[in-house]
């Protein structure tokens, strides 16, 4: 298909304006506006039509919500998403020589060439040169550019001429920016933090609990009980958690009834069984929250524990005590 999509970055790599011709690309294009609830106005040149978006959304939105292109397309986009799968786990894949490795290794593409535009910067200093240039106007629109330095942005343009390519320099900005892809552990979807706080667990997207809100803000202003409801990890630990500690207070009264050794050892073989979990649990939160290990891992890893405490009631650890 002869098409091409011109991706321009602008204001220092905070935000990318989208053109193409490629019919499909445009309806992603708009379902990602309504996805993330932009309310940019798009704007018209010439015969395509610029959407506007911060850097990197439109293709984590790409990633996230598997649009179907070519069989080869989709490929490369299943191990692209892979690999950013292990970056949100450890950050320290997530490099321009690794990636672009990657690129190369596993991707099979020898180069990430894309015809490149760069373009004017928006700071002018107020120096008058109109009567010739010489080497004192040199040299002193050189120190006015850089007492302004941050005034300065040098935007560019990407001609990509498949999606792949677009894809890969879009997360290429993403790097040469010093942004990081977050995975939201509300809703499970790629974002990019705001550059400040890389250990941000939330996305500012709409959030699968409420469409009014964010991930971020439904967390902030969610009650106790409701975040709960909604937590897959905490209800599995809450019936792990209720059913050992169901079986020592059962242990216990046992014990009240009949002073023995062998319901002393008891109740203190059940203590022991809680005391062990809530150790286990502590250190697996703090690897979640490290990012060292992901939520389905998180999930599987207490789902094994709960059948295993199931299956010492079955084989009478506890003494059959009944619950």
């Amino acid at each position: 298909m002869d098409f091409n999509i011109y991706y321009d970055i602008k204001n220092n790599g905070k935000n990318e304006y989208i053109r193409t011709n490629y019919n499909l690309v445009q309806n992603y294009i708009e379902e990602a506006q309504k996805y993330y609830n932009l309310k940019y106005n798009t704007k018209t040149k010439e015969t395509s039509i610029i959407y506007p978006f911060r850097v990197g959304e439109f293709v984590l939105y790409l990633l996230s919500n598997n649009p179907s292109f070519d069989s080869k397309t989709n490929i490369q986009i299943d191990f692209i998403k892979q690999y950013l799968e292990e970056c949100t786990i450890n950050n320290k894949y997530f490099t321009i020589n690794i990636f672009l490795s990657f690129i190369r290794d596993v991707l099979q593409i020898p180069e990430l060439v894309c015809s490149i535009q760069y373009y004017s910067s928006n700071y002018y200093s107020d120096i008058d040169i109109s009567s010739g240039l010489n080497k004192k106007n040199i040299k002193t629109r050189l120190f006015a550019f850089e007492r302004n330095v941050n005034k300065i942005s040098i935007d560019k343009t990407y001609i990509c001429n498949s999606i792949i390519m677009f894809i890969l320099v879009s997360l290429f900005e993403i790097l040469n920016n010093g942004y990081k892809i977050n995975k939201c552990i509300n809703c499970g979807n790629l974002f990019i933090n705001n550059g400040i706080d890389t250990n941000t667990q939330y996305c500012n997207y709409i959030s699968p609990q409420n469409k009014n809100k964010s991930c971020f803000k439904y967390r902030k202003t969610a009650s106790f009980q409701e975040i709960r409801k909604n937590n897959e990890i905490y209800n599995i630990h809450n019936s792990i958690y209720n059913l050992l500690n169901k079986r020592r207070k059962r242990a216990e009264e046992k014990s009240n009834e009949d002073i023995s050794y062998m319901n002393d050892k008891l109740v203190k073989e059940c203590q022991e069984a809680l005391d062990n979990f809530r150790d286990w649990y502590f250190e697996k939160t703090k690897e979640y929250k490290n990012r060292n290990l992901t939520k389905e891992q998180f999930i599987n890893l207490l789902e094994e524990q709960y059948i295993k405490y199931r299956r010492e009631k079955n084989n009478g650890s506890t003494r059959n005590n009944k619950e």
